[in-house]
Formats: structure tokens, sequence, C-alpha cells
């Protein structure tokens, strides 16, 4: 685990609008870094939109929280985000591609793309 932390306050964090929809990245101890990600892996359950527990997956992949990244990106998948190509490109999502369970998600991903788009 790296010196990484955030936290999110915002679904627009990538567009780095001001106010309160709009997030950070820190670097932090370990041990906050802990606190944090379990505090977004929650608040991410509570999203509607898998869109938005993508994003939170993408930021506890850049902060080194893999473990809850996968459990995260796993809902976003679940809940029918289907946007197989971005699981390739995100930067953000680099160090989970090595992992076999962000392959079999990816795999489920394409999935849900090819059953939309069959529709």
């Amino acid at each position: 685990m790296g010196n990484k932390s955030f936290w999110l306050s915002s679904r627009n964090w990538r567009s780095g609008t001001p106010a309160t929809e709009q997030g950070r990245v820190e670097s932090k101890p370990p041990e906050v870094l802990d606190s944090l990600g379990a505090r977004e892996e929650t608040s991410a359950a509570t999203q509607s939109d898998p869109e938005e527990k993508y994003e939170v997956a993408a930021m506890l992949s850049f902060a080194d929280q893999t473990t809850r990244a996968i459990r995260v990106l796993r809902t976003a998948i679940d809940n029918n985000y289907c946007a197989n190509p971005p699981l390739d490109a995100d930067p953000l999502l680099a160090n989970l591609r090595a992992r076999a369970d962000f392959r079999e998600l990816k795999a489920r991903a394409a999935s849900c793309q090819r059953s939309f788009l069959d529709t």
C-alpha cells in the first residue's frame, strides 16, 4: 500500500469542478488511507448510479485500495455499468489490470455490453 490518500466529496472529481462536488487526492499515512477507503466504499454502496460506483472504484484503485476497488467495481457492473472500453483505458485502473478478479469483471462487463447492444 502506498501513501496516497483521497477523499471524494463529489461526483465531478475528474472535471475539477469547484464547490462541494469536487474530489481531492493527497498524501496521507496508510491508516488514514484505510479509514477513508472504508468510508468511500460504504458511500459507494448507497449510490444508485452505477457510473458513480465506477468513479469511486477508480479513485480507490488509484489510492492503492485495490481490494475495495474491485468490490465497488463489481457492484457497478452488477448494476449494469457495461462500459467495457474504459476498463482498458482508464489510467486510474492501471494497478488492477493484472489481477485475475479484474479480468473476470472485465469479461462480465463485455458480456453486459454485448447484451445491451443486442437489444
